[in-house]
């Protein structure tokens, strides 16, 4: 159960933004149109355009922590990486792009850690199943959703793998060698 008290929170947070703002609320989510607000850039990852939206995010966020069995800083970590990079780009890099929301693109971040994880200990086949079957619905639903959909979830996966790096590198450097131990 190491990751689920950030799990508790994120799912808090969704659920208290949808309480007290509603769904696509103009506060929360971002809209081009309006200004560029920096506090609904951060928050419209936390809001849902409705309550299944909003219970199929969370489940499937939930539901990956859990299998995955990620300890607290690392969901945090994705998450607030994944939030950054997703905000940047939908904010600077698509013009196109008028209103986002949604938890998905930090769910692609944990499922990009985790294939990462299962990549570094060896476990090629999971991976490989994982990979696959993420990309398949990605490039899929290329071709039934819109652009911002499918960018952030790739963005979300982007950070997912970029936080696994970052893991394998501080790792690395701050293990005890070999040698050292012997």
């Amino acid at each position: 159960m190491r990751g689920m008290w950030v799990t508790a929170c994120v799912v808090g947070v969704v659920l208290l933004i949808a309480l007290c703002f509603g769904h696509a609320n103009p506060m929360t989510t971002y809209d081009r149109e309006v200004d560029i607000n920096w506090f609904r850039l951060l928050t419209t990852h936390f809001t849902h355009a409705s309550w299944g939206h909003l219970l199929g995010n969370v489940t499937a966020f939930s539901l990956v922590v859990w299998h995955f069995k990620f300890k607290g800083h690392d969901v945090l970590l994705t998450l607030m990486l994944t939030v950054v990079l997703v905000s940047i780009w939908v904010m600077g890099m698509d013009m196109d792009i008028t209103s986002h929301m949604g938890l998905s693109a930090v769910v692609y971040g944990l499922l990009g850690l985790a294939s990462g994880d299962l990549w570094r200990q060896s476990r090629h086949h999971e991976f490989v199943v994982l990979i696959l079957g993420v990309t398949a619905y990605l490039l899929w639903s290329w071709q039934h959703h819109s652009g911002v959909f499918v960018a952030a979830h790739w963005l979300g996966l982007g950070s997912g793998w970029l936080v696994c790096g970052m893991q394998a590198k501080w790792h690395h450097q701050y293990s005890p060698k070999r040698s050292e131990m012997s």
